[in-house]
């Protein structure tokens, strides 16, 4: 059975959802910004801070969601919609390596306004707690 990667099912689930449709569909694990996106846009960055084996075949990991916008009220409405997202039930996401089945994406208290000097824009880290099954399902 294939592994797991926790990056590609939060981006997946992130991508798929409210925080995905907020931000047109920018939900990446590092910005493209120059690139593909457009200084300004909004958007959604996963960074993995934590990962850890709970028990065996079970992932645990912590991840910061970068949300970036053109300003502090759209990283707030940013935040809103990622707060429509938190999951305390089991679900099924699809990564390139298979269904991943998620146990819980828990958002940690507090959403921390960060300014971006490169890029000058703001934007808001949100830590969120995930817990995972380590292989794909059948």
């Amino acid at each position: 059975m294939a592994q797991i990667d926790p990056l590609a099912a939060v981006t997946a689930y992130l991508s798929g959802g409210a925080l995905g449709l907020a931000v047109e569909g920018r939900v990446a694990t590092r910005h493209h910004y120059g690139e593909e996106w457009p200084v300004g846009a909004p958007a959604a960055v996963v960074v993995l801070d934590g990962q850890w084996r709970e028990a065996p075949g079970l992932g645990r990991c912590r991840v910061e969601v970068r949300l970036y916008a053109g300003d502090d009220a759209a990283v707030s409405m940013l935040a809103l919609a990622l707060g429509e997202m938190e999951r305390r039930e089991r679900f099924v996401v699809e990564t390139e390596a298979g269904r991943a089945l998620v146990y819980f994406f828990l958002l940690e208290p507090g959403l921390v306004p960060v300014y971006d000097d490169v890029l000058n824009m703001p934007l808001g880290v949100y830590p969120v707690a995930m817990m995972y099954a380590e292989e794909a399902l059948p």
